[in-house]
Parts: C-alpha cells; sequence; structure tokens
C-alpha cells in the first residue's frame, strides 16, 4: 500500500515537473532582411523606427558591418515581402533578401 503511494506521488511529481518546462512558442517568425547601404549606427537607427514600427517587432538586431537585421513577430502578424521591401526603402536602404525562420538566427547563420 505504502509503496503504490510512492508511486502515485512520484508520477504526479514528474507530471507536474514536465507541465512546468518551457515550451517553445511556434507562434514566433524569425526574420532576417539583408540591406544594402548601412554605414553607420545613425543610418542604423533609421531602419531600426522603421522595423518597430511592424506590429509584434521584437528582438531586434541590427549587425552593420554584415549588413542585416533580424528580428521577430508573431506568426500571425507576419509581414509580406512587399511590406518588407517598402520598409526598408524607405528608411534609405535597398533590401537584398528575406529569410523567414521558426528559430532565431545566430550569428554564425548565413541565412
Amino acid at each position: 500500500m505504502f509503496l503504490g503511494g510512492m508511486i502515485l506521488f512520484l508520477m504526479s511529481s514528474q507530471a507536474t515537473a514536465q507541465a512546468a518546462e518551457p515550451q517553445k512558442d511556434s507562434s514566433i517568425i524569425y526574420i532576417k532582411v539583408w540591406v544594402d547601404g548601412l554605414a553607420c549606427p545613425f543610418c542604423a537607427y533609421g531602419l531600426e523606427k522603421k522595423i518597430k514600427k511592424i506590429d509584434g517587432a521584437k528582438d531586434l538586431f541590427i549587425e552593420i558591418n554584415e549588413g542585416y537585421v533580424t528580428f521577430s513577430v508573431p506568426t500571425s502578424k507576419k509581414p509580406k515581402d512587399e511590406a518588407l521591401l517598402k520598409l526598408v526603402k524607405e528608411a534609405g536602404f535597398e533590401a537584398r533578401n528575406i529569410t523567414y525562420s521558426a528559430k532565431p538566427f545566430s550569428a554564425d547563420d548565413p541565412g
């Protein structure tokens, strides 16, 4: 009887621990835009202001030397390519490639 109670206790503790583990949020999409013309922090700031206007944009990172910007948005608010191209153009730059990912981009990722 005691052993049965211990087994039930351990099983419920394990289930609680598994429920507490963070789950990967598949409702987020990561976007990387390669941008021609990024030359200085002031230029990057202009692009940053434009991207922050995208509804739900977070995790913004601009790599001036490599010429790209990354950020995330909820999947339901994913901007269309045309909107991103226009936004970059309005900031004074030319977007040459847009990549989408279900996971964050790393500095080593050429994508």
